[in-house]
């Protein structure tokens, strides 16, 4: 499971209002597998505007964009994120989720 209960009616909420929507995990493939999981969950509709499942070190600053996005950040950019994005974007929606893997076994 990648999102405890609770977090699924958030994180679909968020992606059906058009919100900005970053997600932050240590590793790529829970990053990616969180970021596809998200874009899944919209079927039968679709996400229309930037969907990065990780985004790269050098295009940080482009989650201060004011275009709703599904974005996935590695876990040692979030100060780097934190300084440029969160503290210009007050005013906007941002959902910050950080991601853990829970097994079922």
């Amino acid at each position: 499971m990648i999102f405890p209960r609770v977090s699924v009616t958030l994180v679909l909420s968020a992606i059906l209002c058009e919100r900005r929507i970053i997600f932050i995990a240590d590793g790529v493939q829970k990053l990616a597998a969180a970021v596809n999981a998200a874009n899944a969950m919209l079927y039968p509709f679709k996400w229309h505007y930037a969907l990065l499942p990780v985004i790269p070190p050098q295009l940080i600053g482009q989650a201060a964009a004011p275009p709703p996005f599904i974005i996935g950040v590695r876990r040692y950019m979030v100060d780097r994120l934190q300084k440029e994005v969160c503290s210009f974007n007050q005013e906007y929606h941002l959902l910050l989720l950080f991601v853990y893997m829970f097994s079922l076994s």
